[in-house]
């Protein structure tokens, strides 16, 4: 396992390499050692790690040069999206963005991050750690996003997925745009008009089973919406199911699901 791991790490460095991503053999030889060491060992710790670093070096001194590398370099977040990349299959991926706000010794922390889902676990590939409390804006969030097509082209998206915060005129147009397929969780009181009569989202959602809309306007735009009554949750909004999508409206839900 460990040379085949080295050997598809390797190859994409090289593919990093075409695509102008500086990495010197040295370098490269030490970070394909050290994700090979989480691996091994499966754990974080640099103590663990050093353990299969370089079987002839002392562990203290495979402890140390992981020490100075997190100190001394500033890393490449390409460099690790490419790695990361690495593990996940061949082809299309669905991609989604979310963000997460916490409290760290009275400072706040809010990171919003674009992630790859694979057998249902989530690989971040790209984060921004936001300078402020709250939700992120279109900006923000289109630089996240250009990020990630330095990496992985809209071409390669299967399926975009976001909650109710990742929505707006603008981020929509950005999305077409770049002709990603997008499956976007809106919020109830969204207006929508369907045959020229405008509605709010969730009286387009009925209980118990789902109807599936086309030409939905919304922002002067023609998309589509999946909706459903999926409970008598005590929260009003969430008993609202309802995904909007400029591609396969019929398979809407299952995908943001």
């Amino acid at each position: 396992m460990k040379n085949l791991v080295a050997s598809k790490l390797a190859s994409f460095f090289d593919i990093g390499l075409r695509r102008e991503i500086s990495v010197n053999l040295a370098r490269k030889k030490f970070m394909i050692g050290f994700v090979i060491g989480i691996l091994l060992s499966k754990n974080v710790a640099f103590t663990a790690i050093a353990e299969h670093l370089n079987p002839d070096a002392e562990l203290e001194s495979n402890t140390r040069r992981i020490q100075r590398f997190f100190k001394d370099v500033q890393l490449d977040y390409l460099q690790i999206a490419t790695i990361l990349l690495c593990f996940l299959p061949p082809g299309r991926l669905s991609i989604s963005v979310d963000r997460t706000n916490w409290q760290v010794a009275g400072q706040d922390v809010n990171i919003l991050t674009v992630t790859a889902w694979c057998k249902g676990v989530g690989v971040p590939l790209f984060f921004e750690l936001l300078d402020k409390k709250g939700n992120s804006n279109t900006k923000e969030r289109q630089l996240l996003l250009r990020r990630l097509f330095r990496l992985l082209p809209p071409r390669q998206i299967a399926a975009f997925c976001a909650d109710r915060e990742f929505i707006g005129e603008e981020w929509y147009k950005f999305l077409i745009k770049k002709q990603v397929p997008f499956y976007i969780r809106i919020k109830s009181n969204h207006l929508v008009t369907l045959n020229g009569v405008i509605f709010k989202s969730k009286h387009l959602a009925l209980p118990g089973e789902k109807r599936l809309y086309s030409n939905i306007g919304i922002h002067g735009l023609q998309l589509h919406l999946a909706a459903k009554l999926i409970g008598h949750e005590k929260d009003e909004e969430e008993k609202y199911l309802l995904v909007l999508t400029n591609a396969q409206v019929g398979k809407a839900l299952d995908i943001y699901r």
